[in-house]
């Protein structure tokens, strides 16, 4: 019988927002036989925006699929077969930074032997999100306190500018 397993590589990668991040999934028959009519498919979190694939990969929202239509070598593959396949994304959030990865093969385009979606092995990867240090700027008002009062309400607009040092408040 055919067998299938798939891999995520890297497993968890340091990103910044607004930096790519390129995951590397491979396919293979780890069985004794021939698999055919093989699927793959990768949901990106919600902090992470399609860019591009390789081998034909299709694109919709948040999860992108490969199968035989756009990589022919999918179509069948015998014991001991890998494929790779790219998927290029963008950090867009802090939050929402995992992605996972399935494959399946069919004993008829319709019908599925097999598929770790439901039958275990599917493959996951992150990203670690590098936090920033912000670069702000402020214009503190004038600042008058009466000695005998509890307290004053004080309030002032600070602006993040993107990266770089920070000011000590």
């Amino acid at each position: 019988p055919g067998a299938v397993t798939i891999k995520k590589t890297p497993n968890v990668v340091a990103r910044e927002v607004g930096q790519t991040v390129t995951w590397t999934l491979t396919v293979e028959n780890t069985g004794l036989g021939t698999i055919e009519n093989v699927a793959v498919s990768d949901v990106l979190g919600s902090g992470l925006q399609y860019l591009s694939s390789t081998n034909g990969g299709s694109n919709a929202g948040q999860t992108t699929t490969w199968d035989s239509s756009g990589y022919a070598a999918l179509a069948s593959m015998d014991p001991g077969d890998i494929l790779t396949m790219d998927l290029t994304s963008t950090v867009i959030a802090c939050e929402g930074l995992d992605n996972s990865a399935d494959v399946k093969w069919g004993c008829s385009p319709s019908v599925s032997c097999f598929d770790t979606a439901t039958d275990g092995g599917t493959a996951t990867a992150s990203v670690e999100r590098i936090v920033k240090t912000p670069l702000i700027d402020f214009s503190p008002p004038d600042i008058s306190f009466n000695y005998c009062e509890d307290y004053v309400d004080l309030s002032f607009v600070i602006t993040n500018l993107g990266d770089g040092p920070a000011y000590n408040l």
